[in-house]
């Protein structure tokens, strides 16, 4: 003991850094990089819906019926990049094409028409997106904002 050299500072701060780093470095390497696809892709069941006006009057019959629509609805987007939600009812409310460009995801009916949805929240079992919508109604326009929350089913 009384031969060895004792570490410089240098030395201990290296080791102070060092440690850090690796366990840093470590968990960035096992953290999940799930692909964004991988984590929509599958079933999802509504569980929520929140409708938030921004324009013209508050249609409480619209609103419940979009909030009914959704309610146990189930959502399917499937690998292949086709998506079908089936209403609670087991009717097919809609079918078509989807697609993923960052955190929005894009679905495109049979009829061509294009529908956003801004992915606010993806886990392994729950996506919650936000979308806006505008209607015309005898009363005058109509605008909001729909949160809608799914689980995976």
């Amino acid at each position: 003991m009384m031969n060895k050299r004792k570490s410089t500072n240098v030395a201990k701060w290296r080791y102070l850094i060092g440690m850090p780093l690796l366990v840093l470095m470590l968990g960035i390497l096992s953290w999940n990089m799930a692909d964004p696809v991988e984590k929509v892709t599958g079933t999802w069941v509504g569980a929520d819906f929140e409708f938030t006006l921004i324009e013209g009057t508050n249609l409480k019959e619209m609103v419940e019926g979009g909030k009914n629509l959704h309610l146990e609805s189930k959502l399917t987007l499937n690998q292949s990049k086709t998506y079908q939600i089936i209403d609670p009812g087991g009717t097919l409310n809609g079918e078509g094409k989807w697609s993923l460009d960052g955190m929005m995801l894009i679905m495109n009916d049979q009829n061509g028409n294009a529908t956003e949805y801004q992915i606010e929240e993806v886990t392994d079992t729950k996506m919650i997106t936000i979308h806006q919508v505008s209607t015309k109604t005898p009363m005058g326009k109509v605008s909001g904002t729909i949160r809608l929350t799914y689980l995976k089913g």
